[in-house]
């Protein structure tokens, strides 16, 4: 493989003519997840010169942003390692991918379900029938009981993803 393409992307052991391996192939994807999470070109103000003595000999890479999650960054680290042999294979990578995803769905899951149990919850906290009507004043179910009255409004989207519950007593 030549050292032909755009630098920004370009493993330093390439750059500096050490040949080419797999683990080229990692350093670049860590940039171009970099640039996909950060929406920013990585050593976008580098010119040639700059661009070997800061990341091929000095090793500066960008800093991924914050709102990232950890293991993403983590991996996003490794990936773009000085060292080729302390980067992940590109199989490594898609497993990793693979997990975080499955975390996140896991996770997302969870809350939505701890969702659905606060508003079911919620609904057996009042009763509505004839002996405790709506409260018309402003269209929302309410109970009265005793000198309390507790309303509860629930808003769900069409593809349930998203719930918001309030209940107030006034």
């Amino acid at each position: 493989m030549s050292g032909v393409g755009t630098r920004r992307y370009m493993a330093p052991e390439m750059i500096l003519g050490r040949g080419y391996n797999q683990k080229i192939d990692c350093y670049s994807w860590a940039l171009v997840f970099y640039e996909m999470l950060s929406l920013q070109k990585p050593y976008d103000s580098y010119n040639r010169d700059v661009h070997k003595i800061l990341v091929c000999e000095n090793e500066d890479r960008p800093h991924p942003p914050f709102d990232v999650p950890l293991q993403a960054r983590q991996l996003m680290q490794r990936s773009w390692a000085q060292d080729p042999s302390g980067r992940p294979s590109m199989t490594a990578i898609y497993s990793e991918i693979q997990t975080m995803v499955e975390n996140a769905e896991r996770q997302a899951m969870t809350v939505h379900e701890r969702s659905l149990k606060v508003i079911m919850e919620m609904s057996e906290l009042f009763i509505v029938d004839d002996e405790f009507p709506f409260n018309k004043k402003d269209d929302s179910f309410a109970s009265r009981k005793s000198s309390a009255e507790l309303t509860v409004s629930t808003v769900a989207s069409s593809d349930a993803s998203v719930i918001c519950s309030t209940a107030s007593l006034r």
